[in-house]
């Protein structure tokens, strides 16, 4: 009938052509906006993760002047993401068949893409953390004057430090926690359950779990890597990354700091889709993921 309202969960491949340019440039902006909102909340965490990660001793403080450099780094690696996914996603048909490797290969280049484009700022944002400890001067004392001491010291390449391990992870984490998240979406809605903030929280939670189990070991490898200098760095490569930790520390070392990593991805997660989807339907119509 024509008085019936509008799906709003109808896929976003049914809109019209004219407007997929503007479609995936909102959902860029609402990607990074919520992300960055997310990262606020969860900023302490991500702190404790890498001092753990770095064997690093008691914090004093967060190094809170490192988090306008998160929120550079999320605003364009999260929209991206996001954004790109949404155009593979529509291209392999994945929300009429809902294969669950549709998906994953869906959030591969997304991630990709992301995880080149901020590796800078990300590796100026670890070393402000590493350095935000008892005992250590900071090298730098804002993000801009990290990234020129890095240039001046170590070259450009010293900006793309860790760059291996950190496309590795965004490799896996984004396309696990993505597939996840709309896979259980999609299950439970075609149980009956209502599409709404309560099922994303519960999703955000099987997915937070999966993305956890499956990227510490590279995130822990980034970590080491992106807060050493290339010169005299037993951390020269990720696969070297690895075989050091895993021979010195053990193989429970690969995982360290996967209880902050865990606590900080389901609150993000639990921050992030909510406010994602809330913001999609208000803003275009249609759900987030």
């Amino acid at each position: 009938s024509s008085l019936m309202p509008p799906n709003i969960n109808e896929s976003s491949s049914s809109r019209p052509r004219g407007c997929c340019h503007s479609t995936h440039g909102t959902r860029f902006l609402l990607a990074a906006t919520s992300s960055c909102a997310a990262e606020v909340v969860t900023f302490p965490l991500d702190t404790a993760k890498v001092l753990l990660q770095l064997q690093r001793g008691r914090v004093r403080g967060l190094g809170w002047r490192s988090l306008h450099n998160v929120a550079l780094t999320l605003w364009h690696q999260k929209g991206i993401n996001y954004a790109v996914y949404d155009v593979v996603k529509q291209t392999l048909n994945a929300d009429s068949d809902q294969k669950v490797w549709k998906k994953l290969s869906a959030g591969i280049p997304s991630a990709l893409l992301g995880a080149l484009l901020v590796t800078p700022a990300d590796v100026v944002k670890t070393r402000l953390q590493g350095d935000h400890h008892t005992g250590i001067i900071p090298r730098s004392h804002g993000g801009l004057a990290a990234g020129l001491s890095i240039w001046r010291t170590e070259g450009l390449q010293g900006l793309w430090r860790g760059t291996g391990p950190a496309v590795q992870r965004a490799s896996i984490l984004f396309p696990v926690t993505i597939a996840v998240y709309d896979t259980c979406k999609v299950r439970a809605t075609a149980a009956g359950v209502s599409d709404a903030t309560p099922l994303h929280m519960v999703c955000a939670l099987s997915s937070s779990l999966c993305a956890t189990a499956v990227s510490t070991p590279f995130d822990v490898a980034k970590s080491r890597m992106m807060t050493t200098s290339a010169r005299n760095s037993q951390y020269s490569s990720f696969l070297r990354s690895v075989a050091v930790i895993a021979t010195t520390e053990g193989m429970a070392a690969l995982w360290k700091g996967a209880l902050p990593i865990w606590g900080r991805c389901l609150v993000w997660q639990m921050v992030f889709f909510p406010m994602y989807e809330v913001a999609c339907r208000a803003v275009l119509g249609t759900k987030g993921v």
